[in-house]
């Protein structure tokens, strides 16, 4: 049997007292691991035992208000009070407190109160501002409806800005979403951090898509799908010369290379009296750009063969004579007119030719 000596014997009796003791002092660890090494490995598994009972009993403490040694370098006694450390030796309570109030590293976190666009949280423990702290809002009371402010702990309210330092739009502060801010004393204001994405305006539906394409149009979670087909079926050939135009791909613009057709519009007035000095309208809605128009009646005794306005440019508010003086001819406004040398009462053909 191995002998155990009095230093043994003491410390072994020392770490048994420790244990029974309301108000455990502090383990000194040089000490007992000198026991440790001077002593058998059976000896060294009790003290660890006991040593693991009292570490347990410490820890395991439920009643934080009774003074407890707390420092394993020098004696402190102090109690947690109210969220903050208070004791005689102020080196500890002084590191503790600091850190419970640091909330640059460490964010603040609790439920946003207020209003709608005037958000307000109290901090525990409180403390003033101070450049870089931050807090993450559990449960948003109301989502914001345009520019809004933060109030910390009374300190007053100041503007939220998003990331790029604009006050902030309608919801970019979501309803019951938890939502982080940092005060940037530069400037000052909250700023917004991890910011979702700016809210979505677009007002196209499917039918305004390419058909194969896609995007998102106000509404982030719901994709469309384009439906937007091109089917003309006009070719290169059927265009005149030096237009373009798109045939079933909206992305590929087709040439023309058809000849330059003159296109015409004719019509019949019907019975109108015309005399000198009064225009009288034979022709509306015409739609081309004519270069020549042409006028006849259907009376075999006036105006039998075409008489004409040639060459009109522009094509718009234009009087030329015809038939020497006897007939005089306008164009204006998608419109024909004409006065003659005597008053008639005829029906009157008329061309219009680009």
């Amino acid at each position: 049997m191995p002998i155990i000596d009095n230093k043994i014997l003491t410390a072994m009796t020392n770490v048994q007292n420790l244990a029974r003791k309301p108000t455990p002092d502090i383990i000194s660890y040089p000490v007992l691991q000198a026991v440790f090494d001077a002593g058998p490995e059976a000896l060294r598994v009790k003290l660890n035992a006991l040593i693991d009972g009292v570490i347990a009993d410490y820890e395991t403490q439920s009643d934080l208000t009774t003074t407890r040694k707390l420092s394993a370098t020098g004696d402190f006694t102090g109690t947690l009070n109210g969220g903050a450390i208070t004791a005689s030796d102020t080196g500890l309570a002084t590191t503790v407190n600091a850190h419970l109030i640091d909330y640059v590293r460490n964010p603040a976190f609790g439920p946003a109160t207020g209003l709608v666009n005037a958000y307000t949280f109290s901090a525990m423990p409180a403390t003033a501002l101070v450049d870089g702290m931050s807090v993450y809002l559990d449960n948003v009371i109301a989502a914001n409806t345009g520019a809004s402010t933060f109030n910390w702990s009374g300190s007053g309210a100041i503007a939220i800005k998003d990331a790029k330092g604009i006050a902030l739009t309608a919801g970019k502060m979501p309803l019951n979403a938890i939502v982080g801010l940092r005060y940037n004393a530069s400037v000052p204001c909250f700023q917004l951090l991890g910011e979702g994405s700016d809210v979505l305006t677009g007002n196209f539906v499917a039918g305004d898509l390419i058909s194969g394409q896609s995007g998102y149009s106000n509404d982030p979670l719901t994709k469309i799908t384009g439906t937007l087909a091109l089917t003309g079926t006009a070719l290169v050939g059927d265009i005149i010369s030096g237009k373009t135009a798109y045939n079933t791909d909206a992305k590929t613009k087709i040439t023309g290379t058809g000849a330059n057709i003159r296109q015409s519009m004719s019509g019949t007035s019907g019975f109108v009296s015309t005399s000198v000095g009064t225009w009288t309208t034979i022709a509306t809605g015409i739609t081309i750009n004519p270069k020549s128009i042409v006028v006849q009646t259907t009376d075999s005794t006036y105006y039998t063969t075409w008489w004409g306005l040639w060459e009109i440019s522009p094509y718009d508010n234009v009087t030329g004579l015809s038939a020497g003086s006897q007939l005089t001819i306008q164009f204006i406004s998608g419109s024909i007119r004409i006065q003659t040398a005597s008053t008639l009462n005829y029906s009157w053909l008329w061309k219009a030719t680009e």
